[in-house]
């Protein structure tokens, strides 16, 4: 079968990253390893949980490069150079642009544990936006997800999941939209 490299954008602490290492490194996820992780900024908890499982990470800050193109030219480079099938945004909080949207098409998968607007803005950051949504009682969350495009067979409770590729969950409930 075709091992699918994925390549994971972080911002933060990494909880969304640990849960799929965690699913691959169980076999749940027998058909992916993650090749590379990209920090929006150096410091962050997600890189040193990447290094703990021998994953490569650095640090790709979009205000380090004079124009926008020359930062998703270093991000594409970057993610090229591994060779990265998909690209998983796990609390990745910088916006992405058309150059890098169009050249990772249908390539990625933007894990959020709900819709925009409902739980984001100021506050709304790492475990505070899951508990957010679980208080309000938000039980599965799909936004824009097209099957023809994304290679994902069904979507239940973490527990029974059946995808070919990678999917994050916490506390047994299913955190993915695609774009």
């Amino acid at each position: 079968y075709i091992m699918l490299k994925i390549g994971v954008l972080v911002s933060g602490g990494g909880t969304n990253l640990q849960a799929i290492i965690d699913s691959i490194e169980g076999g749940y996820i027998n058909n992916a390893e993650i090749k590379t992780v990209i920090a929006s900024k150096p410091g962050v908890y997600a890189l040193e949980r990447a290094a703990n499982h021998g994953i490569d990470g650095t640090v790709i800050r979009k205000k380090d490069y004079e124009t926008e193109d020359a930062f998703y030219d270093a991000m594409i480079g970057h993610l090229e150079s591994y060779e990265v099938d998909l690209v998983i945004l796990a609390g990745y909080m910088t916006v992405l642009g058309s150059k890098f949207i169009q050249r990772y098409e249908n390539k990625i998968i933007n894990i959020h544990p709900a819709l925009i607007p409902s739980f984001c803005g100021d506050g709304f950051y790492g475990l505070k936006v899951h508990e957010a949504a679980l208080e309000k009682g938000v039980k599965q969350i799909i936004d824009k997800f097209k099957p023809d495009e994304i290679a994902i067979e069904e979507l239940f409770f973490a527990k029974n999941v059946k995808t070919g590729i990678a999917v994050a969950h916490a506390r047994g409930v299913i955190l993915l939209t695609a774009i």
